[in-house]
């Protein structure tokens, strides 16, 4: 009999099926997507537009460079540990602003070369 079904699931009865019928939904089911969606073309798009990276993202990464250079400087004076605590500190702060003032300096030709890398 195909219309006989208990509770919309293919048993004719609950008698004999070794089951409460209690019945749950399957949670593991992935239904079939939908493919008459307008965004999801089929025709083959052109290759991505490449979009410049903002001056603020290529600001941060240069300055990021500065603070790993700074920070290896002061790993590396530290495990000299020839010099004292305020001396790797005094050293430090004048290597930051010695590159800072090159990272300004030559901010103009660098956010050219950047942009390349980047794209």
């Amino acid at each position: 009999r195909e219309g006989a079904m208990y509770n919309g699931i293919g048993l004719s009865s609950v008698r004999g099926s070794g089951t409460s019928g209690y019945v749950q939904r399957n949670l593991s089911h992935v239904p079939a997507r939908r493919t008459d969606k307008p965004w999801r073309s089929s025709e083959p798009r052109g290759p991505a537009q490449a979009r410049r990276p903002s001056a603020e993202l290529l600001r941060h990464s240069r300055m990021r460079q500065v603070e790993v250079k700074v920070a290896e400087l002061r790993d590396r004076l530290e495990q000299e540990g020839s010099c004292p605590a305020e001396e790797v500190d005094a050293r430090v702060e004048r290597e930051r602003a010695r590159l800072l003032e090159m990272l300004e300096r030559d901010s103009a030709g660098d956010e050219a070369r950047d942009a390349a890398a980047l794209a």
